[in-house]
């Protein structure tokens, strides 16, 4: 009779699941690091979108970029621009900017917190430098999506 056994001992299981383990334990913190990096790449997207619809916005509607004290986007030294302050619900509603099919909102994708729930906190500064429209997303006014 031979003794030829089917299986693995104990041991050879308890090391497996150590190797396996200590892999998982080496891949989590990885995996955690980029997703972070991708959902910060999706907010700048966003951001972007939201700038580009200001763009659009303020080359449709150069009489209402004008000279306002509060609307300084550069400011070391302080340059005042004529511009507009436009908020991304006016945006939305002017066809500027569309909703996303699946939410129906953009989210920050860092905090999970909603541009368009916070109204017209959110605002995006257009403006005139030499002769071209440019728009700039107001980080500060909209301070409560990025906590």
């Amino acid at each position: 009779m031979s003794n030829n056994k089917k299986g693995f001992t104990l041991v050879e299981i308890l090391m497996v699941v150590v190797l396996l383990s200590l892999l998982f334990g080496l891949a989590a913190p990885a995996v955690g690091k980029l997703s972070k990096k991708i959902k910060q790449r999706s907010l700048n997207h966003k951001v972007e979108i939201i700038e580009k619809a200001g763009i659009a916005w303020g080359q449709d509607n150069k009489a209402l970029l004008r000279n306002e004290a509060n609307c300084n986007v550069e400011p070391t030294p302080p340059i005042y621009y004529d511009c507009y302050k436009i908020s991304i619900e006016e945006l939305f509603n002017e066809d500027y900017l569309d909703d996303d099919a699946n939410d129906k909102k953009i989210i920050n994708p860092v905090t999970e917190k909603d541009f368009v729930a916070l109204k017209n906190k959110c605002q995006v500064y257009v403006y005139k430098k030499n002769n071209r429209v440019y728009a700039q997303f107001g980080n500060d006014t909209c301070s409560d999506a990025f906590k």
